[in-house]
């Protein structure tokens, strides 16, 4: 009974398997990267190492691996639950019965199995989709907030242009009250002539 066993159950768990990776590779595509087989000290560093297991995506992936273990194990038990009448046939038919019960299981679970995985990964699709804009938008508060480090915040960089423009200002009618000549246009120019024997060798604008 346990090879007759073997011989049916181990069709439908590698058909749960490759439906478990079609369903990833839909949702991802086929990813592979070498860096993940690099040597890196961060990976024996016990610090680094508990942050990756204790990381909000560390849990999220874990919780999510439950829900694909618990949903493939619930829909093999629907599948023996359903078919036990015909499993307890088998040890009087023999080997010459278990393709075709194998067949009619294998279906079954497909289908079953087909419908709960495009649920998981839907939702899991959306959440990626959500994860992947509030990443977007902290990335966008993050250049704002270094390039107001780097350049200061508006009202500090108004005051300054303020101080600036003051400063200009009063060493412009510094200048004016120094000047020996003042040249105008009578709307938009005057130019100061500073010149002084001994201290100047030529008048200074």
């Amino acid at each position: 009974i346990a090879k007759e066993m073997a011989y049916l159950l181990a069709p439908m768990i590698l058909v749960a398997a490759l439906i478990a990776i079609v369903s990833n590779m839909g949702q991802f595509g086929f990813l592979f990267s070498g860096e993940s087989i690099k040597p890196d000290i961060k990976k024996i560093n016990p610090v680094e190492g508990a942050k990756r297991i204790f990381s909000l995506k560390s849990v999220i992936e874990f919780i999510k691996s439950i829900l694909k273990v618990s949903l493939l194990s619930c829909i093999i038990w629907v599948t023996l639950r359903g078919n036990i009448n015909t499993l307890m046939q088998i040890p009087t038919c023999g080997l010459e019965c278990v393709p075709a019960v194998t067949g009619v299981m294998i279906k079954q679970l497909m289908i079953i199995s087909s419908v709960g995985f495009v649920v998981i990964a839907a939702a899991d699709f959306a959440y990626q989709k959500f994860d992947h804009t509030k990443k977007l938008k902290m990335s966008k508060d993050e250049v704002k907030r270094e390039y107001k480090e780097m350049e200061g915040s508006p009202e500090i960089k108004s005051k300054r242009r303020q101080l600036h423009q003051e400063l200009q200002a009063s060493n412009q009618r510094d200048n004016v009250k120094r000047s020996n000549v003042l040249v105008t246009n009578p709307t938009h120019i005057a130019v100061g002539l500073y010149y002084k024997k001994g201290e100047t060798p030529l008048p200074v604008i």
